[in-house]
């Protein structure tokens, strides 16, 4: 069935906005009184028996629409009054009046709810009828245009599989990455810096790197400290500088923990959390190598 078809017909004689604009009628002359009036049958009450399930009414979208869940599925219903259901083209009227979004998650398909949301605009809101009326071409385009896009719907389902299998072993890789922290840093600080035997940084509270130092025996090699301001201070080679810079970042989320599987050590807290870590480059390097033998036992 043509589902574009049906909603952009606009038959002769009938006013802008096709064959389901509600036609707007004058003002009666004189009001008449009436008792009350028994509540609308779209009105449902929690519990109420529907097609779907026990309803758990939550929205009246407008005059003659209610939206409703049920207990059964997180799906979207809609109940509509006689009125209201009189409005939806026969061939995708149901009697009852109950409407529900059987579409599937990232396939591009018109669902019945959606031929609602055209037929009466005024009770969804703007996103939701755009979707339904783009949804509602899609669905009535040519067979090869469906075909191209089922194609590329494909390609695309994909891609998202392989971009969060790559996400994840990322994520693998940075948890090792940082979970050996100490014998990389190690390993850096002799090529930017040899002679080094230990590096230092100051830990705040938070866990950021305040500052980071080389040390060969008693002399300083190289160092950079962040200031309050946010400005960044150090001395050494400018390779060292970058070095010691990129070093403090990576160390920010590193446990302490795993530092001391790698043989660092670290000052007492003071009361604000602050601490000093220090890292002996040869103990570092050592267990680097003792984690190189266990993973790989052949190449000794």
């Amino acid at each position: 069935m043509k589902l574009n078809r049906i909603f952009k017909r606009k038959p002769a004689g009938v006013s802008d906005g096709g064959q389901f604009t509600i036609d707007q009628k004058a003002e009666p002359a004189v009001t008449l009184t009436s008792p009350d009036a028994e509540p609308h049958p779209y009105m449902l009450q929690d519990g109420d028996p529907t097609p779907y399930g026990s309803a758990m009414p939550y929205k009246i979208e407008a005059e003659g629409v209610q939206r409703f869940s049920t207990g059964y599925d997180d799906g979207d219903y809609v109940c509509l009054s006689e009125e209201r259901n009189a409005m939806i083209p026969e061939e995708y009227r149901n009697e009852n009046g109950f409407y529900a979004d059987h579409g599937i998650y990232g396939r591009a398909k018109a669902t019945e709810l959606d031929v609602v949301m055209v037929t009466h605009p005024d009770a969804f809101h703007e996103d939701e009828v755009e979707r339904a009326r783009d949804l509602i071409a899609v669905r009535d385009a040519p067979q090869d245009i469906q075909e191209d896009l089922g194609e590329v719907q494909g390609r695309t389902s994909l891609a998202r599989m392989k971009a969060d299998r790559l996400r994840e072993e990322l994520k693998t890789l940075e948890t090792a990455e940082k979970k050996w922290a100490a014998s990389t840093l190690a390993a850096g600080t002799l090529e930017h810096f040899p002679g080094a035997t230990k590096v230092s940084f100051l830990k705040y509270g938070d866990d950021q790197v305040g500052s980071i130092q080389v040390h060969s025996g008693d002399t300083m090699l190289g160092m950079m400290s962040a200031k309050l301001d946010g400005q960044v201070v150090g001395n050494g080679s400018e390779d060292g500088k970058k070095f010691l810079h990129t070093a403090m970042s990576t160390l920010e989320d590193v446990p302490d923990s795993w530092l001391h599987e790698q043989g660092a050590t670290t000052s007492g807290l003071d009361a604000s959390g602050e601490r000093v870590i220090s890292i002996d480059v040869n103990t570092a390097l050592n267990k680097a190598a003792e984690r190189i033998r266990d993973a790989d036992p052949r190449r000794w």
